[in-house]
C-alpha cells in the first residue's frame, strides 16, 4: 500500500511538472536608453620619456609627472581623484618609459547656468593646454556616474517594462493573457554606446545606459 501511495505522489508531481512545461509562452525583447546626469568627468594623460638609458627615462618621466601635478595645483585644476599607472617599461630593448595619469573631476565644478556648456568648453581648453605644456597626450572627456549598480538596475527595469508592452500586445492578438514571468535574461548593459542619434551621445548634462533584455512569459486563454 505504501509503495502505491508513493507511486501516486510521483505521478501527480510528474503530471504537474509536465503541465507546467507545456504551458504556452511568449518571448519578448525589451530595450531602453536610460538617461542619467553625470556626477563626474575624466581626462587621461599619457607621458613618455626616451633617454639614453632606462634609468634616465624613469627619472625624466617621474620629473614630468611631478611638475604636472604641481601645475594642477597652481592652475587650480585639482581633481577629486588622481590615479597613476607606471612608470612602465614595455620593451627591455627600448629605453622608452611611460606613465598614465587619470584625473576625475566632480561635475559640480562646472556652474549650472545658461553658459554651462561654454564654461565646460573653457575647462577643456585648460586641460588640453596643460597636456601640450608637458608634451603629454591628453584624452577625454569621459562622463560617468557614481552608484553604477543603482542606475543599471533602473535601466534593466525600464527595458523589462518595454518587453511587457510587446508581450501583452502579442497575447491580445492570441486572445490570451499573461499571468507569469518565466525568465528574464539580461542580454547587455552598456554605457555611452556609439550612436548615430545625437540626442543619445554623452554630454556634460547626460550619460546614457543602453539595456537589452529578453523576457519569457507564461500565458493562457
Amino acid at each position: 500500500m505504501l509503495r502505491f501511495v508513493c507511486l501516486a505522489c510521483v505521478f501527480v508531481a510528474f503530471s504537474a511538472h509536465a503541465q507546467l512545461s507545456m504551458q504556452p509562452v511568449i518571448t519578448s525583447s525589451g530595450t531602453t536608453h536610460y538617461v542619467a546626469t553625470p556626477t563626474y568627468f575624466e581626462f587621461g594623460f599619457y607621458f613618455i620619456a626616451k633617454e639614453e638609458t632606462i634609468a634616465k627615462s624613469i627619472d625624466s618621466v617621474a620629473s614630468s609627472v611631478r611638475q604636472f601635478e604641481k601645475a594642477l595645483e597652481e592652475d587650480e585644476l585639482v581633481p577629486s581623484v588622481l590615479s597613476k599607472t607606471g612608470p612602465s617599461l614595455r620593451d627591455i630593448h627600448s629605453t622608452a618609459v611611460t606613465t598614465y595619469i587619470r584625473l576625475r573631476f566632480d561635475s559640480r565644478i562646472i556652474p549650472d547656468d545658461k553658459d554651462r556648456l561654454g564654461s565646460f568648453g573653457a575647462f577643456c581648453d585648460e586641460i588640453a593646454a596643460l597636456g601640450e605644456r608637458f608634451k603629454a597626450t591628453a584624452s577625454g572627456p569621459i562622463f560617468g556616474v557614481d552608484d553604477l549598480e543603482v542606475h543599471e538596475r533602473s535601466a534593466v527595469q525600464q527595458a523589462t517594462e518595454n518587453a511587457l508592452y510587446r508581450a501583452e500586445a502579442i497575447a491580445e492578438l492570441m486572445n490570451s493573457s499573461i499571468f507569469e514571468v518565466e525568465e528574464v535574461k539580461v542580454d547587455s548593459v552598456e554605457w555611452n554606446a556609439e550612436s548615430k542619434d545625437a540626442t543619445l551621445r554623452p554630454t556634460i548634462d547626460q550619460v546614457v545606459c543602453e539595456a537589452h533584455v529578453t523576457v519569457t512569459y507564461r500565458h493562457q486563454p
